[in-house]
């Protein structure tokens, strides 16, 4: 097997960097959600109102967006959002846009809570 074959065979797919670059410019922008659904006692409503915030979140801002803890908790819903950017800065700014408008707008649900990072040692 070729270099090359080896790299792709093993998983590791690397494409020719210039030499001068230290490092890779990206940026991982996250941010965890909690929310309260107040007066919500089923499953359904909470997918109802998850469903369509995750679709407006995706659409809205172009980014990651999914439920990931309390699935079996009716009036608890937590959603992670995720970007990625090649400034700091950048991702920071799209996770606090996503976050004002969450927060400004009528989603059947009262925000809680925020835990944010922006990742940039890659």
């Amino acid at each position: 097997m070729a270099d090359g074959d080896e790299r792709v065979a093993a998983g590791v797919l690397r494409w020719p960097r210039d030499p001068s670059a230290s490092r890779l410019a990206l940026h991982i922008g996250a941010a965890r959600l909690t929310f309260h659904l107040h007066g919500n006692d089923s499953l359904k409503g909470k997918r109802q109102v998850s469903r369509s915030l995750i679709a407006k979140l995706r659409g809205r801002f172009n980014m990651a967006a999914a439920e990931v803890d309390g699935m079996d908790r009716h009036q608890t819903l937590v959603i992670g959002i995720t970007c990625v950017s090649n400034r700091a800065g950048h991702a920071d700014e799209m996770i606090d846009a996503a976050l004002h408008f969450v927060d400004g707008h009528r989603i059947g649900a009262e925000l809680v809570d925020v835990e944010r990072s922006v990742i940039d040692e890659l």
